[in-house]
């Protein structure tokens, strides 16, 4: 049995003091955010952001995120670029009186 196992409760300093415990503060502490909010975390723990920009799950959602961003964006844009051709079709074809048919098309 680890020296830890029998304890019911643990300070931040005991969870740095051992080496297995040390290695859990991140995850106990991500899990933690959901219950105590991501700022008292930080302060309770000193996380350091630029250690948990380096984790493979800040990496991973990190592209996600970028890659989420990026398919909006050209949604919007081919949104966009189809709606201005059919706004040019109504002008042309129909003037003014067609233009005021595009709050409906939008």
């Amino acid at each position: 049995m680890h020296k830890w196992a029998r304890t019911q409760t643990l300070t931040g300093q005991q969870l740095r003091r051992d080496e297995t415990l040390n290695k859990l503060e991140p995850l106990l502490a991500f899990f933690a955010t959901f219950v105590l909010g991501s700022e008292l975390v930080r302060q309770m723990i000193r996380w350091d952001m630029a250690v948990l920009r380096e984790s493979p799950w800040y990496n991973e959602i990190l592209e996600e995120g970028i890659e989420i961003g990026i398919q909006r964006g050209i949604q919007q844009s081919i949104r966009q670029e189809v709606l201005s051709g059919i706004e040019l079709g109504l002008d042309l074809k129909f003037g003014d009186a067609g233009l005021q048919l595009m709050p409906e098309i939008r």
